[in-house]
């Protein structure tokens, strides 16, 4: 499979899913989202969660001049860590584009998704996942 094939299911894989009670807040400079996906599809649904939100937050990364790169596993990979049953995602910039995000997702599949200095693009993410949009 092809690495751009691979990154567009995982990117299917996380439209797919069902985010069940979600809460948000703004505060000053942060804004966080706080969902749960269903633990029974945890084990096969946290990376591409993670991959697809970390695009979503790659392309909207203000970046001058706008270039043609795109986000890639290799990317997200460079940012995971596994600790205590609990996967931890954190970018501060990548190639020039200010992200500012953390994810952390739990066993219990509890998601909590917050930015720094992004506005309130955390909840577009969240939305175009529930909507179904990539």
């Amino acid at each position: 499979m092809e690495r751009r094939d691979l990154e567009l299911r995982l990117i299917a894989i996380a439209t797919g899913l069902d985010l069940i009670d979600i809460r948000t807040s703004v505060d000053g400079v942060r804004a966080s989202a706080t969902f749960r996906i269903n633990p029974d599809t945890l084990s096969s649904a946290a990376w591409p969660l993670i991959f697809a939100l970390g695009n979503l937050c790659f392309t909207t990364a203000v970046v001058a001049p706008m270039d043609e790169d795109t986000w890639s596993i290799s990317d997200m990979i460079e940012h995971l860590l596994f600790e205590n049953g609990r996967l931890y995602f954190y970018v501060a910039t990548v190639r020039g584009r200010a992200m500012n995000t953390r994810i952390e997702v739990d066993q219990d599949g509890d998601v909590f998704v917050e930015t720094t200095n992004r506005g309130t693009a955390v909840l577009d993410w969240i939305r175009a996942l529930q909507l179904k949009v990539n």
